[in-house]
């Protein structure tokens, strides 16, 4: 995940597929849940409010 601290693009950078990111604030709230394909995924930060974020990878089958 770059660029670290975010802007308004956050790119993740990945080689397996069927992977889903999860983000939430620091209330808990989810800003961001979406699967992800192999490469490079790009995601609209722009509207997010300064702070520190929870990053969740789930595998295919639920795992984490």
């Amino acid at each position: 995940i770059f660029p670290n601290p975010l802007s308004d693009v956050m790119y993740v950078t990945h080689d397996i597929y069927s992977y889903k990111i999860s983000i939430k604030d620091i209330s808990g709230r989810v800003v961001l849940y979406q699967a992800l394909e192999g490469g490079t995924s790009t995601f609209d930060t722009s509207s997010w409010h300064s702070g520190i974020y929870i990053v969740t990878l789930h595998e295919h089958d639920g795992r984490i």
